[in-house]
Order: C-alpha cells, then structure tokens, then sequence
C-alpha cells in the first residue's frame, strides 16, 4: 500500500465506531477514500458520521500515525487494509472484521489453509506434548495459527516451527511491536522468520484486558476451524470456542482426564456436538485435504502419546496423582504398593516430566 494512501487510511481507522459496513456504504458515495476527505461537514453528518467522528477524521493525531509509519519503512513489516486484495478471504465474512491488519512477517503465509490450536496457559504437561505433536504433524499441510500464550499456545507454534517449511501465524492482543509475554521475544522472532505475526492494533499498543476477545476472534476468522486442547470453565479459549461456532468454523476438542478442572471446557464443547478428535489425521479428514488413512499409513503416523509415558514401566502408578496436590501416603494406598517402592516411582515420574513435587506431595503437570 502507498504511503500516502496508507496515511489516509490510518486516519480512517483511528474514527471510533466506524466499522467495515459503514465505511463501505461511504466509500459508495464518495467513490474513493480520499474523496471523503473533499466532504463537508453537512455532507458526512448526512452520510451518518456523529460530530465527534468529524472531528477525528479532520484532526488526527499525527504523532501516532508517524510513528507507524516509520515503523512500515521495514520491509518485513506490512499493513493491509479489508478492501486490499492480500486481506484473507476467510476473515471477510465474520462479525465486525477489522479495517487493518498490522502483519510482522511473510505476508504470503496469511492466504495458506489454517488452522487454530488453542487452550489453557496451566495446561497439563501431556496435553502440552499433544499440542506440539498435532501441530508439527499439521504443519505439513497447513498453517498453524494460535495466540503466542503461554502453555498450549506457545507448544503449538513450537511444534509447526519444528516441521521442516512449516508455516505458523501468532495473533496479538497487542501492537507488533510489543511482545506479550516478555518470555516470548524469543518465540516471536522464531515465528517472523518462518510465518508472521498478525494484529488490527497499531505499533505501539499494549495490551490490555478487553483487547485479548477480540484477537481471539481473529485467530478464529482466519482459520478453517479451531482445535480446542484443555479449557476450563469460563476461560478464553472457550471464548475462542463461542466466535469459532458463531462463524461457521469447525471446532475439535481433545478429550482429557475428568479429574483436571481444566478439561471441563472441551468436555462441554463434546457434549454439545464438537468433534471429538484423538489424532491429528483426524483434522486433515474433516477437512477433505486426504484420503482416509490406511492400516499401512496409521502405524507410520506419529502418535500423540507421550512417549516419556510409553517408556514408563510402572506407568500406572500416575494415574494414583491427582491433578490436585495428593500426599504420598494417598498414592501408596492407591497404589496399594510400598512406601518405599511408591517413592522410587514418583522420583521417575517426576524426572520424566509428567508430575512436580510440592508442598503436601505430588500433583501431576
């Protein structure tokens, strides 16, 4: 987009209340948009612009549209408009779209097929390993798109970053420019060199509590469908959920231990007509992007079990852990096993990764 002509629409944008739907009815009558800038003030009051919207559109604030600017002088850093033909076509069509996509990154990667892995930053440590194994398997097929949080998140970026030219997208609930959280500068990077971050806030913008709704139904506007792995009730993967079911999206969810509060959410979405997904062939089925598997195919696939717990001899003794903290004397009487012998295993486990000591006991990760 041509400097002059992106300056323009970042005045646009910078209108409160001025969405895509008016702005087009607009753009109808003047027939371009700079011709709105030609208008009077009676003929936008008669356009439907309130007094206020007038005087936004006449006195922008020059500081901030400056300072974006300067930051689109780097070549690897974009801003496309709804009306620009690189907008994606799958974001187009949901409630209220945003007029401008900030994008640090390869552009190109925002038209691939996505799709979202979302869920809980607590996230249990096998349901992280899945998050990674679905989308490295993916990855092969499709971009994979998610909100650069903690826990599921930042393991399904992870996991499309480590298959060989795959593609991931992080939505922010802030500028491109500020990296949220902190911990993720690093993932952030990664991601600009193999994919792209994407927000409809300005460089600049730090995120804020209301804003991380609204980037949620972006990351489900761009994808296919959204992949739901742990989400308790309520939280913002579910709100994820609501706009992915609103907008015509497909959602899958993981099934998990009943026991682990942060489960409930995608047992809700199960029980009221999501697809129950085990593997992530599953997704690339649904979504007629190959043929069914084969015996032959499916003992080559890669399987979502942690491989930490296949090794495992004594595996059972995990499931006597809670994912609430349970004292070791609890365990031995599960387990119906020595203290001593109990101590051994819980060590193991714990090496392994899938429970933490803490104060009290055990609770399983």
């Amino acid at each position: 987009m041509a400097l002059a002509n992106l300056e323009l629409w970042l005045r646009i944008d910078a209108v409160a209340r001025l969405g895509v739907t008016q702005l087009t009815a607009l753009i109808e009558k003047t027939g371009n948009i700079a011709a709105l800038y030609d208008c009077s003030d009676q003929q936008l009051t008669a356009f439907g612009l309130s007094a206020k919207q007038i005087t936004s559109l006449r006195q922008p604030n020059t500081k901030r549209i400056d300072r974006v600017l300067r930051w689109l002088y780097n070549p690897r850093h974009h801003c496309i408009s709804y009306f620009c033909p690189t907008y994606p076509e799958q974001l187009r069509h949901i409630d209220k779209p945003p007029l401008l996509l900030f994008v640090k990154g390869n552009l190109s990667c925002l038209q691939g097929t996505q799709v979202a892995i979302v869920g809980s930053r607590n996230a249990s440590y096998s349901s992280q390993q899945h998050a990674y194994c679905f989308a490295h398997y993916l990855a092969r097929s499709l971009t994979i798109t998610s909100g650069l949080a903690i826990g599921i998140d930042a393991k399904a970026h992870q996991g499309a970053l480590s298959q060989s030219k795959g593609l991931t997208l992080a939505v922010l609930a802030s500028g491109c420019d500020i990296i949220y959280p902190k911990q993720h500068h690093d993932l952030a990077e990664h991601i600009c060199e193999h994919g792209a971050l994407v927000s409809e806030f300005r460089p600049g913008t730090p995120p804020k509590a209301g804003f991380f709704p609204r980037r949620n139904r972006i990351i489900s506007g761009l994808s296919q469908g959204v992949i739901m792995i742990e989400a308790g009730l309520p939280s913002g993967t579910m709100i994820t959920a609501k706009y992915a079911l609103e907008q015509g999206r497909e959602v899958w969810a993981l099934p998990g231990e009943i026991s682990n509060p942060n489960t409930k959410g995608c047992h809700h979405l199960i029980r009221d007509g999501a697809t129950l997904v085990t593997e992530p062939q599953q997704i690339l089925e649904d979504l007629s992007l190959c043929p069914h598997i084969s015996t032959k195919n499916e003992k080559n696939a890669p399987s979502c079990v942690n491989h930490a717990q296949q090794k495992l001899p004594f595996n059972p003794m995990l499931d006597n852990v809670d994912y609430a903290v349970t004292p070791i004397d609890v365990i031995a009487i599960r387990s119906q096993h020595p203290i001593a012998e109990v101590l051994t295993q819980l060590v193991e486990l714990e090496l392994a990764g899938l429970i933490q000591a803490v104060p009290g006991g055990y609770i399983r990760r």
